[in-house]
């Protein structure tokens, strides 16, 4: 079994306090995080958010995330990753 790493993270808005319920994604390198733009007259290009999304754990690589994270009501969101993310 590969050793996973934990992430923790704390969302916080510029002046301080915690954002709950905010969507973390973590992607692979090169990532696109830009929704792509239509051009006038088309049919819109739908988005299904950033990618490549990188595989995410819940604990030592055996329960997935479904992307987005979600961060709790004290802004706080973990997840284990493969080393080197």
């Amino acid at each position: 079994m590969a050793g996973y790493f934990r992430s923790d993270l704390w969302i916080k808005s510029v002046l301080g306090p915690a954002i709950p319920g905010a969507q973390i994604y973590v992607c692979t390198q090169p990532a696109n995080v830009t929704p792509p733009i239509t051009p006038p007259r088309t049919t819109p290009v739908p988005w299904q958010g950033p990618n490549p999304q990188a595989l995410i754990y819940s604990d030592q690589g055996l329960t997935p995330i479904i992307q987005p994270a979600i961060s709790d009501s004290f802004g706080h969101v973990d997840y284990y990753v493969l080393p080197g993310l």
